[in-house]
């Protein structure tokens, strides 16, 4: 609300330090008057554009304005972590740089609200993880928002479904660990892997790979798996993009892809530049389960949009999907391929299967990954049963 009218005073104290050495005839004041006038018509006018445009319309809200109303998070940051320490806690993070340890977090946006629960490793899981895996079969889940199990409750993620659903039907004692930290990127779920090998010792390493991966290593330019930052490409525009809702309707008619200025020329370039990124992180972590003796599962899931399309959005998608498949000692699963497949014999609608404004799958979402997941690791004889 301050930035047009602060344009304004800008600009006409620019006027007046330009003007004052000249004498204040009636003829000068009147056409200041004027000028100052129209100014502040022009600046009324614009400012009253730009809070229409950020009431009435849905179409430039980011995630975090819909959800928590005027707080905007740059995609070139990461997010999550910005909004939890300026919000709700400001711990330190622990040696594995996941969340806080042994803390609660309430997960409230505009569809519902869940409480988090992390353990001493800044997970949301079950405390006393490491001794509580001693004497089981380790399955350890690596991923983001999608894989904590955003919208939904702690005692139903996707991971707690699975571990229940394996040891009913296969008679084991397998222990499925959700290591899902919302905000990261593949190349963070690759250190923190790294990070809770020694400790957990997993016999399968389950990764998510989302379409929203492609754009967090684009924006974020990561370009290693060693648990740096990464250089982070921010446009000069973002800030402008960040205050004025003109300045985003502006960018949309300018750019393919407004919030982070791109035509689809440059951004195919980058898109298959971050596949082909999320390619070798996927050989990392299989050729780490080759040394560390864990055999390796990708999951692919799709957003709202892209189920109800039947299509992922980005063509450079696909290419992580069939470069996986070529990989025998990994495990493929591709959750859109099985909607497609049974579409029509799938009653259920898909657009209850993820939350509306906050896009998350919901309980009954999650409920279908862990279906999906399981059926493909019983078809492909890919996961120890009793006895084996």
């Amino acid at each position: 609300m301050l930035f047009y009218p602060a344009i304004a005073v800008i600009i006409i104290s620019i006027y007046r330090l330009t003007t004052i050495k000249k004498p204040k005839t009636p003829a000068y004041s009147k056409t200041l008057k004027h000028l100052r006038y129209s100014v502040y018509l022009i600046f009324t006018f614009l400012l009253l554009l730009d809070l229409g445009l950020r009431f009435f319309t849905k179409k430039y809200k980011s995630y975090s304005e819909i959800n928590y109303g005027w707080f905007y998070i740059s995609p070139f940051s990461d997010g999550f972590s910005v909004l939890k320490h300026k919000y709700f806690y400001g711990q330190e993070d622990n040696e594995f740089n996941t969340h806080p340890s042994n803390t609660d977090y309430l997960f409230e946006t505009a569809d519902f609200e869940f409480v988090h629960s992390y353990n001493e490793y800044g997970l949301r899981e079950r405390k006393n993880i490491k001794e509580i895996s001693a004497n089981r079969d380790v399955i350890l889940t690596i991923g983001d928002s999608f894989t904590e199990g955003v919208g939904n409750s702690q005692d139903s993620t996707w991971q707690r479904i699975l571990e229940n659903r394996l040891n009913d039907s296969l008679n084991t004692e397998y222990l499925v660990i959700n290591a899902g930290i919302s905000g990261y990127d593949p190349a963070d779920e690759y250190a923190l892997m790294q990070k809770l090998l020694p400790g957990l010792h997993p016999e399968y390493v389950i990764i998510s790979i989302g379409t929203n991966d492609i754009l967090d290593i684009l924006e974020r330019e990561k370009t290693d798996y060693d648990g740096k930052t990464g250089i982070l490409n921010q446009p000069a525009g973002y800030y402008f993009y960040s205050w004025s809702y003109i300045f985003r309707a502006v960018s949309t008619i300018i750019f393919d892809y407004p919030e982070i200025f791109m035509n689809k020329k440059d951004f195919d370039i980058k898109t298959n530049s971050a596949a082909a990124s999320i390619n070798n992180l996927i050989k990392k972590i299989s050729d780490t389960g080759d040394k560390e003796g864990f055999k390796t599962i990708v999951i692919f899931f799709p957003t709202s949009e892209e189920l109800k399309n039947y299509r992922y959005k980005y063509e450079s998608f696909y290419r992580i999907i069939e470069n996986t498949g070529t990989n025998h000692s990994i495990l493929s699963v591709d959750m859109l391929g099985f909607f497609i497949q049974n579409k029509n014999s799938f009653i259920i609608p898909p657009q209850i299967l993820y939350w509306p404004e906050d896009g998350h799958m919901t309980p009954l979402g999650y409920r279908i990954w862990s279906d999906i997941l399981f059926s493909d690791l019983i078809i492909n004889d890919f996961i120890k049963k009793n006895g084996q």
